[in-house]
């Protein structure tokens, strides 16, 4: 079999899988997208796609407990199912393998924002504030020309009582404003919360630097 053809075998194998889905052979369609997710290589898209159809086939035939216990032994190690794992285990009131599983997604992907937003989200419900205050900072080493993440971190950092530590990440989001498409509107943005932090003048001035820019 050629290389182009093996390439593509676990797309077929994904689109036979849901029309035995669809045709009610659940058994066949079992067979056929684990057999595909055992070839799928580094095709991540497919990747994800299988974890989604096997997912939703053991959910509906209430035996996802097994299929959460067969993700967290599987190798090897995927962004993808780790990311999954990381969805399903919060669904069953699991927080702590939920952020478990989520952080070995990040681990494995970190410029993938979407990991790291995953990961603050299971924290910020486990009121884990350090680890959320740790994750938000790799959040911001990620997205480096986002300072709304600089302000979300500025904010958990105020509501811990870091009101120094917060009041950098600003001066920081501040700065990364000039280099946006719309700086005038995040200066303004982070101003605001610089007043809010409870340092008035530092939030003028940033609102007055908007007006020049």
């Amino acid at each position: 079999m050629s290389c182009c053809r093996l390439t593509r075998l676990p797309a077929a194998l994904r689109d036979l899988g849901r029309a035995q889905l669809r045709a009610g052979d659940a058994e066949a369609a079992t067979a056929t997208l684990r057999r595909a997710l055992r070839i799928v290589g580094g095709d991540a898209a497919v990747r994800r796609e299988l974890y989604d159809e096997l997912t939703e086939l053991f959910t509906q035939h209430n035996e996802l407990d097994g299929w959460i216990t067969e993700l967290q032994q599987r190798e090897p190690p995927s962004h993808e199912r780790w990311m999954l794992l990381g969805r399903l285990l919060a669904a069953a009131g699991r927080t702590d393998d939920a952020v478990e599983a989520t952080r070995r997604a990040v681990a494995l992907r970190p410029n993938d924002i979407d990991g790291h937003i995953a990961l603050i989200q299971l924290l910020t419900q486990a009121a884990r504030l350090d680890e959320l205050l740790a994750a938000r900072r790799r959040l911001v080493a990620a997205a480096p020309r986002s300072p709304q993440y600089v302000i979300d971190l500025a904010d958990d950092l105020t509501r811990a009582g870091r009101r120094p530590e917060a009041l950098v990440a600003l001066a920081q989001a501040s700065a990364r404003a000039v280099e946006l498409t719309e700086p005038q509107v995040t200066a303004g943005v982070v101003g605001v919360e610089l007043h809010r932090v409870g340092r008035g003048v530092e939030g003028l001035f940033v609102a007055v630097q908007r007006e020049r820019v």
